[in-house]
């Protein structure tokens, strides 16, 4: 997402086509930051999630 008073991209989590989450790369690691889904989400998606930023830290590391 673009932000006009932060002009880098933010990082998001895409939930069936939603934005769900966003994330940030700091210090080695992907911080997730939950936001409130504008839809319920199932289940898995916590765990789904979970998984992707697992694997996004693992590929800059």
């Amino acid at each position: 997402m673009f932000n006009s008073h932060q002009p880098l991209s933010v990082g998001t989590v895409l939930v069936d086509g939603r934005v769900a989450a966003t994330w940030k790369f700091r210090d080695g690691r992907v911080l997730v930051a939950e936001l409130e889904p504008l839809a319920a989400l199932g289940a898995d998606v916590p765990d789904e999630v979970e998984a992707e930023r697992a694997a996004l830290e693992a590929f800059s590391a």
